[in-house]
């Protein structure tokens, strides 16, 4: 077996298709501290570096030197793209488990209908345009893993990795400034929920052998009036072997919750009143349920 596996982008992972993984990758994104939300069946990556490092590089010193943060919130800051690589390696490098798989996205285009005249047509176009007018797809040699191009499914190309959501719906939190990358996206969204569509080239990355590998991506969208734009991973991942947890076996069998073993009996009483079951019958129940049979035949 290869030690790590490109899943196929025409079937479904966890019941859900790309295009959903997509839409929660988005919402991964614009979430507050995102690099904590590590897990899930899914980790997502990012081109863009935690929301601290992004005002580290805002911060500005005057001839006084003086210090200060440029909040790009500001109605009159000139919004640019950093285009800074985002590398977690070493000490900050992801650490993950072999039922885990690592959506990776490898360049994306979103537009988030803020304006109440922005409907799906447009949302589309705009998405569509910036995939058309980047690198459509990429290479292959552009996507690595330990320094070698990645191998992806039988019978597919990267072609097949450009992915549309459907609309959906984007939850940008209301939070304090520099604790959600929704301060720093190229347009000001404010808090609260909005259709959005997002398209790009991602893929699912699933490992089977423990160990440590190195993941490695950089590609580049058409420029923009502010700037060219490029997305640059570089990332080391540490799969250990076994399951996220250990499994779940919830309550023991011989423990029942005194609650609802009375309203169980509560219930089965009115229905033996009723003429619906017999004392025998409602025994059974109780003996299904893991309760001691306590109705009695009437002489």
């Amino acid at each position: 077996m290869a030690k790590y596996e490109i899943l196929d982008p025409e079937l479904n992972y966890r019941g859900k298709s790309y295009s959903l993984w997509l839409t929660d990758w988005f919402n991964y994104f614009i979430s507050i501290e995102p690099d904590k939300h590590i897990f899930g069946p899914v980790v997502f990556l990012k081109s863009v570096p935690d929301p601290k490092k992004l005002i580290e590089s805002n911060r500005r010193t005057d001839t006084d030197g003086n210090e200060s943060i440029i909040d790009s919130s500001e109605q009159y800051y000139p919004r640019r793209y950093e285009n800074n690589p985002n590398v977690k390696v070493g000490g900050d490098k992801l650490q993950i488990f072999t039922d885990q798989v690592i959506f990776w996205p490898l360049i994306t285009g979103y537009e988030v209908a803020v304006k109440p005249w922005q409907e799906w047509g447009a949302l589309q176009e705009y998405t569509g345009v910036i995939m058309d007018n980047g690198d459509d797809p990429p290479e292959t040699s552009q996507i690595t893993i330990d320094g070698n191009p990645i191998l992806l499914p039988k019978n597919s190309d990267m072609s097949n990795f450009r992915i549309q959501t459907p609309v959906f719906t984007a939850v940008v939190p209301e939070i304090e400034y520099g604790r959600s990358l929704r301060d720093f996206l190229e347009d000001d969204v404010p808090p609260g929920h909005y259709p959005a569509v997002v398209e790009g080239y991602c893929l699912l990355l699933r490992f089977n052998d423990p160990g440590t590998y190195i993941l490695h991506s950089l590609t580049k969208a058409g420029r923009e009036l502010r700037g060219s734009y490029t997305a640059e991973i570089l990332c080391e991942v540490q799969v250990n072997q076994g399951p996220r947890k250990a499994p779940s076996r919830g309550i023991p069998t011989n423990v029942r919750s005194a609650r609802n073993e009375s309203a169980i009996a509560r219930i089965l009483s009115e229905k033996i009143q009723a003429g619906e079951l017999t004392a025998p019958q409602a025994n059974n129940i109780m003996k299904i349920t893991g309760s001691k049979p306590i109705f009695k035949n009437e002489k």
